[in-house]
């Protein structure tokens, strides 16, 4: 059997390849393809039925596609131990005269501030400077080298957290977590099969 399937980039390269060790161990037979892209990327493949499913941390129509919840990850605002925040944050508002490194358009990471922000009448373009950055790996570096601050998921930044590269910045009113999905076509015919695979993901 051949899987062909879909991760968003912080499940992809931080979450999943412990997950994939074990279901491999227990089906040596299988084959598989992996994507990791971003959320819009994904639905778009999955929508064109270019892959069978995919694992999503972000937003996306839940009456248009099948799907279960599989895990619950912390959503951070994090930024270097020394940071020169202009005035101490304990609100969305209060990071706004920061340079804020972001993920690119259509990435559910990004996705979640952005409604988090609009809850709060605010917009990514109220922030004093945005980069985008399309790599997490890089994202991260410029926020350790106290280029800007970000958010993402605590999974991301499990290691930099330990070696105290990074620090959690505490926000109130930020989404404390967020639900990764397992996301399969509407009707599958192949639906049984793809609930008894979200188990190893």
């Amino acid at each position: 059997m051949h899987l062909n399937f879909g991760a968003t980039r912080t499940i992809g390269e931080f979450y999943l390849a412990d997950k994939l060790t074990q279901f491999l161990n227990e089906n040596p037979s299988m084959q598989l393809s992996l994507i990791i892209e971003n959320t819009a990327y994904l639905l778009d493949k999955l929508q064109r039925g270019e892959i069978d499913f995919a694992l999503l941390e972000g937003y996306f129509p839940k009456s248009e596609y099948s799907f279960l919840p599989y895990a619950r990850e912390e959503y951070i605002c994090v930024a270097t131990p020394d940071y020169p925040f202009k005035q101490t944050p304990h609100l969305l508002e209060d990071l706004l005269t920061e340079r804020l490194i972001i993920r690119e358009k259509g990435s559910g990471t990004r996705a979640i501030l952005e409604k988090n922000l609009e809850n709060q009448n605010f917009v990514l373009s109220d922030f004093k400077q945005l980069i985008e950055i399309g790599n997490i790996h890089v994202l991260k570096k410029l926020v350790i080298n106290n280029l800007g601050i970000t958010t993402l998921y605590k999974t991301a930044v499990t290691q930099e957290l330990a070696d105290n590269q990074l620090c959690r910045i505490e926000i109130e009113d930020l989404q404390k977590t967020h639900d990764f999905y397992f996301v399969w076509r509407k009707d599958s015919v192949f639906s049984d099969l793809y609930k008894q695979i979200v188990h190893f993901f």
